[in-house]
């Protein structure tokens, strides 16, 4: 009778320290699935894993990028649930207090977050390159050997020229892993988006294609800083290729010589080129930068008046005077040339 009790009381003490240890193993389990073990930042970490990136590949970039609390714990459930076999290329946010279950989620589902890509004061197809290479897994050279394929972007009706105008500046998501060919085509998507049925309408009536607005817009936004300006330089030079006289846009002369210049010179007004509109009439054949929606609509909506001619101000305010007459306007240009010598400016 006693052996029995004995016996049955040393059964109930194993099974109660079998269950101790299965719960504390459970526990363990339970902690490396489901506990918090992504450090704490407050924007959280992005880790890139580039196109044909291994397993242990991803494994290193983890554990190098100091993503875990505890980069063991993640890894026991990684080599347990099937990561192996489903690593993909992409840009990850890890956030704080992920747990390892929702980071292998996100991983073997693939659920890379976008880069927010801004098109702003791009200066020709060459600067673009290097932003996409910047912001992309692609390499600027790879995006470039693309854009400047002639036979390429001719299909889409654009030539070395004119090209730029095919990015509209604003900003986008793209995914990281975006090769060259969806680059393009996510931005001729939105160039046609742009190009709706009413802004068309708009350029016909002036007798100008899309490029023609760019390249006009390039040069109106170049002009002057104050936004409600635009609409009224766009209207001048408008009056200008109406009548068949020469652009004569300072901006045009800086593109061939340095943006950086302050002071446009005569020396620099006889450059060849087809770019330079004080030699030649009409239009340069394609923007002189990629400008912005403000610019492109400014131009469609240009400002109906009979001003010839405009000069930036005395006051070096940023603001300018428009005139219709040449003596009118080459008095406005004597005061500004005499307020830039007094202010020593010479170029």
């Amino acid at each position: 009778m006693i052996v029995k009790k004995v016996f049955r009381a040393l059964f109930i003490l194993i099974l109660f320290a079998v269950f101790i240890v299965f719960s504390i193993n459970a526990y363990i389990v339970y902690c490396r699935i489901y506990k918090p073990n992504v450090r704490a930042t407050p924007d959280g970490r992005v880790v890139y894993f580039p196109t044909g990136t291994t397993y242990n590949e991803a494994l290193m970039i983890l554990d190098t990028a100091r993503v875990f609390v505890s980069f063991q714990s993640f890894k026991w459930i990684a080599d347990r649930t099937g990561f192996a076999s489903h690593v993909h290329p992409g840009r990850y946010v890890f956030k704080q207090n992920m747990s390892n279950k929702e980071v292998l989620t996100m991983l073997k589902l693939g659920r890379q977050k976008p880069v927010r890509f801004v098109i702003h004061n791009i200066r020709d197809v060459q600067h673009l390159c290097s932003l996409a290479g910047r912001k992309l897994e692609i390499d600027s050279s790879d995006i470039a050997d693309l854009l400047f394929n002639e036979q390429f972007i001719q299909k889409y009706g654009f030539n070395q020229y004119t090209l730029i105008s095919a990015f509209i500046p604003n900003t986008y998501e793209l995914w990281w892993t975006t090769t060259a060919d969806k680059f393009f085509d996510r931005m001729y998507i939105e160039y046609r988006k742009f190009w709706n049925n009413d802004r068309l309408a708009k350029a016909k009536k002036m007798n100008l294609t899309p490029a023609e607005v760019s390249t006009l817009a390039s040069i109106v936004e170049q002009e002057t800083l104050q936004p409600e300006e635009l609409p009224v330089i766009a209207g001048v030079y408008i009056n200008r290729l109406k009548r068949r006289i020469k652009l004569q846009a300072d901006p045009t002369i800086r593109y061939l010589v340095s943006d950086t210049i302050r002071r446009v010179l005569n020396r620099h007004l006889t450059i060849p080129s087809p770019y330079n509109t004080y030699v030649n009439y009409g239009l340069p054949p394609g923007p002189i930068s990629c400008p912005s929606i403000k610019a492109l609509d400014a131009v469609l909506d240009y400002q109906r008046h009979d001003y010839l001619y405009f000069c930036a101000d005395e006051n070096l305010s940023g603001r300018h005077n428009f005139s219709r007459t040449l003596s009118q306007h080459e008095q406005y240009a004597r005061k500004y040339r005499q307020a830039l010598n007094k202010k020593r400016i010479w170029r």
